[in-house]
């Protein structure tokens, strides 16, 4: 649905289906919206939905990143438009192996921008395109961590750095990554946080 702040009426942008629908984010020019698509057990793909309706109200969506072997999340317009971050996600037997890609908005190559060794998630974009950020336990807890990116070459420059310092249980970002909030401003960052803690406690007279 797409909501107005001006009449606040409802418009579907989609017909009714059992099909799963996730919104990630509005185009930079507002035009579309990038979506996450799935159809029961089949892969989860990248579509993106145009939002110059039709005079019925609903649009045409079409397929934008694929792969038959891969489930694809988070995805996000670079702040120009012209690249798309992405999670891919292959769930192997014995491990599950994210990695999140770079590619180009009007289709192309993927490019790797984390090695798939960690898990590393929720990539943004920095405000100029030049730096992506993404959450990641590669020193142990949940931090965010950034990596140059040169939007002219199309490729990650340098190796990731740490930005964030939760490294304590009282303070630290959220194990269960589903339930976590991140994003960007022009100077700042919000992220979901919790406090955890845990006691060792003695029951006396269990004896029958």
């Amino acid at each position: 649905m797409k909501w107005s702040n001006a009449d606040h009426a409802e418009v579907p942008i989609t017909s009714l289906s059992t099909e799963d629908w996730g919104v990630d984010q509005w185009s930079p020019d507002g035009r579309s919206l990038l979506v996450t698509h799935s159809v029961g057990k089949q892969r989860t793909e990248i579509w993106q939905i145009p939002l110059d309706a039709h005079p019925a109200g609903e649009s045409t969506p079409r397929k934008l990143i694929s792969d038959p072997s891969l489930d694809l999340f988070q995805a996000q317009f670079s702040p120009d438009g012209k690249w798309i971050s992405f999670l891919a996600v292959n769930e192997k037997p014995d491990v599950r192996e994210l990695t999140i890609y770079v590619t180009p908005s009007a289709g192309g190559k993927w490019i790797r921008i984390t090695d798939g060794k960690h898990w590393d998630d929720i990539p943004r974009w920095s405000p100029d395109g030049k730096i992506i950020y993404f959450v990641s336990n590669r020193a142990g807890f949940f931090n965010v961590w950034g990596l140059h990116f040169d939007p002219l070459k199309g490729q990650a420059i340098g190796d990731a750095f740490q930005v964030t310092s939760f490294n304590r249980p009282n303070l630290m970002v959220l194990n269960d990554i589903q339930w976590v909030g991140f994003s960007l401003g022009l100077n700042r960052l919000a992220i979901t946080t919790e406090e955890a803690s845990g006691s060792i406690w003695i029951l006396n007279h269990v004896d029958p």
